[in-house]
C-alpha cells in the first residue's frame, strides 16, 4: 500500500495519515484485497500522491464520480486527509448544476433553476446538517422530481410553447400517455409553478384513503420477540430493527445514532431520539451492553457510531441498514408504519412528537391517520387546507 502513496523516495506528508489509519483497520489483508481487485482504485491513490489529481474534495469532484472515487473520498474523509462533508448533498449539487446546464433555453434554464435549487435544495438544506447528512433516500425523489420540471420544459419547447401556455387538455393527454412524467413528480412541479405565477393549471393532490394493506400488529410484536432472543441474528441487527418495531425510527434517522445518544444510570438506560429521553426496556439495554462488549478489543471500539459503516468511523448508509433488516425478512416501512400508528393511539401528540423527533404537525397527521381521517391526514401532508 505505501508504494501506491510515494513520491519518489517518500510517503507524501498529507497522505501520512491514510496510511495510518489502513495500518489500523481490523482486517488489514482485505484493504490488500480490495486495492487488487480495483486497478481504478490504485490509479486513483498514485495520482493524488502525484498531484496529478488535486487533494481535495474540488479536486475530486473533477473527475467522473464511480463508485471507487466515492470509496478513496470516504477513507480519505475517515482518516483525516479530507474533511468531513456531506457527500449526498454534495453529489446532488453537482447533479442539479449538470440538470440545469443541460436546458438550452435560458428562459427554462432559469425556471428549472429556480425550482430544483430555490426549492427543493433549499429544503434539504433546512433539514440536514453537520450531525445530519442528507441521505440517499432523500437525494433520489429530488432527482425525479427535477428529471420530471425538466421533460415538462423540453416538451413544451418542442412545440414552441411555455408553461403559461399549459391548458388543461395537455395535462390531460400527458397522464394519459405517460409521456412526460409520472403523476406525482408532475403534479408537484405544476402546483410549484402555479404558486411562482408560471401556470394556470394543476393536478389536484391525490387524498388517500388509508394504508394500501393491514397494519398487521400481531407481526409487528412477533418481529420483537424474535429481535429480543434469537442469539443467532447479529447484535446490531437486532437493535436496529428493534428501533424500528418499538420506537417507529426510520432506517435515515437509526444510522446516524451515536453512543452519546445513551445515558445509563441509576434507574436504568435511556436514548434520546428527539429532545425527551426514553427509558429503554432491559432486554434491549442488554443488548447495548452487549454490542459493546463485542467490540471490545477492536477498531470498531472507538467509534461514534452505534452502527457503523465501512469505513468505521462513517456511519452504515440507510440503504444498507434496509437491506440488512430485510435479510430478516422485516419491512421498515410496514414495521414502522405499525409502530407509528399505535404510538399515535397511546401518546398526545406533544409527547409523540418529543419523543420520536418529529415535529408537532406530523405527530398530528399521525393520529389523524391512527383515527381514520385520512382526508385530514392526507390534506396536511399535502400541504392543502382540510375542507
Amino acid at each position: 500500500m505505501q508504494p501506491l502513496l510515494t513520491v519518489g523516495d517518500q510517503v507524501r506528508p498529507e497522505l501520512v495519515p491514510l496510511l495510518v489509519w489502513w495500518r489500523r483497520v481490523d482486517r488489514p489483508g482485505s484493504v490488500r484485497t480490495w486495492l487488487a481487485r480495483r486497478p481504478a482504485a490504485k490509479a486513483l491513490l498514485r495520482d493524488l500522491a502525484a498531484g496529478a489529481v488535486e487533494l481535495s474534495h474540488e479536486g475530486l469532484d473533477q473527475i467522473p464520480d464511480t463508485k471507487t472515487v466515492r470509496y478513496v473520498r470516504r477513507i480519505l474523509v475517515a482518516a483525516g486527509v479530507l474533511p468531513t462533508h456531506d457527500e449526498h448533498l454534495r453529489r446532488l449539487e453537482q447533479w442539479m448544476n449538470r440538470a440545469v446546464a443541460a436546458i438550452a433555453d435560458p428562459k427554462q434554464r432559469t425556471i428549472l433553476y429556480r425550482y430544483a435549487v430555490w426549492y427543493h435544495l433549499r429544503k434539504l438544506r433546512a433539514r440536514t446538517g453537520l450531525q445530519k447528512p442528507a441521505t440517499d433516500g432523500q437525494a433520489a425523489p429530488i432527482r425525479n422530481h427535477v428529471r420530471a420540471a425538466a421533460a415538462v420544459l423540453a416538451t413544451l419547447a418542442e412545440s414552441g410553447h411555455t408553461l403559461a401556455d399549459l391548458r388543461q387538455a395537455d395535462i390531460d393527454e400527458w397522464l394519459a400517455g405517460h409521456r412526460v412524467a409520472r403523476r406525482a413528480e408532475l403534479g408537484l412541479f405544476l402546483r410549484w409553478a402555479r404558486r411562482e405565477r408560471l401556470t394556470t393549471v394543476a393536478i389536484p393532490v391525490q387524498q388517500w384513503a388509508g394504508p394500501g394493506s393491514r397494519i398487521d400488529h400481531d407481526h409487528r410484536w412477533a418481529l420483537a420477540r424474535r429481535l429480543l432472543h434469537d442469539d443467532a441474528v447479529p447484535t446490531e441487527d437486532r437493535l436496529a430493527g428493534l428501533l424500528v418495531v418499538l420506537y417507529a425510527q426510520t432506517a435515515a434517522r437509526i444510522r446516524l445514532l451515536r453512543f452519546d445518544h445513551l445515558d445509563s444510570g441509576s434507574g436504568g438506560v435511556r436514548i434520546t431520539f428527539g429532545t425527551t429521553p426514553i427509558d429503554l426496556p432491559p432486554a434491549v439495554a442488554d443488548l447495548f451492553a452487549r454490542l459493546v462488549a463485542e467490540r471490545a478489543g477492536t477498531d470498531r471500539a472507538a467509534t461514534p457510531w452505534i452502527f457503523p459503516g465501512r469505513p468505521w468511523n462513517q456511519p452504515i448508509s440507510a440503504g444498507m441498514l434496509r437491506k440488512r433488516l430485510a435479510a430478516l425478512s422485516m419491512s421498515t416501512h410496514a414495521a414502522r408504519t405499525a409502530a407509528l400508528f399505535q404510538l399515535a393511539v397511546d401518546l398526545p401528540a406533544g409527547l409523540l412528537a418529543r419523543c420520536l423527533g418529529i415535529d408537532i404537525s406530523s405527530a398530528v397527521d399521525w393520529q389523524r391517520a391512527a383515527a381514520g381521517d385520512w382526508h385530514a391526514y392526507a390534506a396536511r401532508t399535502a400541504g392543502i387546507a382540510s375542507p
